[in-house]
């Protein structure tokens, strides 16, 4: 049987290992968590939240709309990577300039000598 690995914090685990009784495995406690709650409920669950959310941006003074916020990070992303593709297209123009002289390989002794 192939076996995952999953990353808790330390206070989840402890909470996670009080419902580990009669010598189950965390496993098994997981699985039975998990048949309490019906998944597409869980997720219609948070689907709710997510909108609740979103219709409160919309709908409280918060000084921003989604839309605007949007185009606000779009602007950023934007600057962002002009300034890193004029900072690319500088250093190249500088070309050698700024690198370190790179030494070609030295002649030895015996071929100098001969």
């Amino acid at each position: 049987m192939a076996y995952k690995t999953v990353n808790l914090k330390p206070a989840t685990y402890e909470r996670l290992r009080m419902y580990q009784l009669g010598g189950k495995s965390l496993s098994d406690v997981l699985d039975e968590l998990m048949d309490t709650v019906d998944p597409q409920r869980w997720h219609a669950l948070e689907l709710r939240i997510a909108r609740k959310r979103l219709e409160e941006m919309r709908t409280k003074d918060i000084g921003v709309t989604l839309e605007e916020l949007d185009r606000s990070l779009e602007r950023e992303r934007r600057k962002s990577d002009s300034a890193t593709s004029r900072a690319q297209t500088q250093a190249r123009a500088r070309g050698g300039r700024d690198r370190a002289r790179i030494r070609g390989p030295r002649a030895s002794a015996r071929a100098e000598g001969t």
